[in-house]
């Protein structure tokens, strides 16, 4: 393959394959994570490009929609149909996950495509946990871009968004969201992330109290750092039997252990009325 030039791509971080964004308007706030696949690299496409495209498009979608109702999955599939006409992507594809969250009425919508996932979290309990997608173990589904001239095109996953998930919820004050790619989820059991929550209920309880207070956030901002570093060093446990190892067993891979070392994007809300 020849790529042609790399598109600008504003806001882009180095986060490996994996890419974000944050939009928030008067009514709400949406949120998105995408996971470029990795095996493009073989191709000599980076499949950061991919996904970052995407969520940049996703964001601009978001700050434009009119009623500000557009739900996730709109965003979703408006941004996929943006990257695949303006042309500017040459290969390249990534699951996604969206989440729009109402400041009004604490409802929030969803579109989750692949293995990027979300978990609320209420009262030290696991409420939901979103469904992850897949042909077939490590191949989840994803949006893709193939050259018109590629070879073999019926053998690669090309879903459309609309087979994006779509759910919704109503949130209730101290509800926690956790929105990622799969580099966190592989690693981390959903028990673990309730486990590093309850560590930090009281900075979660200043926080909700008074979210402009630096040095309450640079509490919360710890609470990121903490989430970060449990997921790496789980990755790196050779001899723990990840929710990515039990997945591999299941698929008849017995012998299966250890972590995924991946690059793991995350975001996180924390629903509270009185804000």
């Amino acid at each position: 393959m020849s790529p042609t030039k790399t598109p600008e791509l504003p806001g882009k971080v180095d986060a490996g394959e994996d890419a974000f964004f944050e939009a928030s308007t008067r009514s709400r706030t949406i949120l998105g994570v995408a996971d470029g696949v990795g095996g493009w690299v073989e191709s000599g496409v980076d499949p950061a490009i991919f996904s970052w495209t995407l969520m940049n498009n996703c964001g601009i979608i978001a700050d434009s929609a009119v009623d500000n109702s557009l739900h996730p999955g709109d965003i979703l599939s408006q941004a996929y149909e943006k990257l695949v006409q303006e042309e500017k992507v040459y290969a390249g594809s990534s699951t996604a996950c969206l989440l729009g969250l109402s400041k009004t009425t604490g409802n929030m919508e969803s579109a989750s495509l692949g293995d990027s996932s979300y978990l609320i979290i209420r009262d030290d309990q696991v409420l939901y946990r979103s469904k992850e997608q897949q042909h077939y173990f490590n191949c989840p589904y994803q949006l893709t871009v193939l050259p018109k001239e590629h070879p073999n095109r019926d053998s690669y996953c090309l879903d459309e968004p609309s087979k994006a998930f779509r759910g919704s919820h109503q949130l209730e004050d101290n509800d926690v969201v956790i929105l990622g790619t799969d580099g966190y989820f592989d690693n981390v059991y959903d028990k673990d992330t309730v486990s590093v929550m309850k560590m930090f209920k009281s900075e979660l309880k200043e926080f909700r109290e008074n979210s402009k207070d630096e040095e309450i956030s640079n509490g919360v901002q710890k609470l990121a750092e903490t989430l970060t570093f449990v997921a790496r060093r789980l990755a790196m446990d050779n001899r723990r039997v990840s929710p990515w190892a039990r997945g591999a067993r299941a698929a008849g891979a017995q012998n299966t252990i250890g972590g995924y070392v991946e690059m793991a994007t995350f975001s996180y809300a924390v629903s509270n009325s009185h804000l």
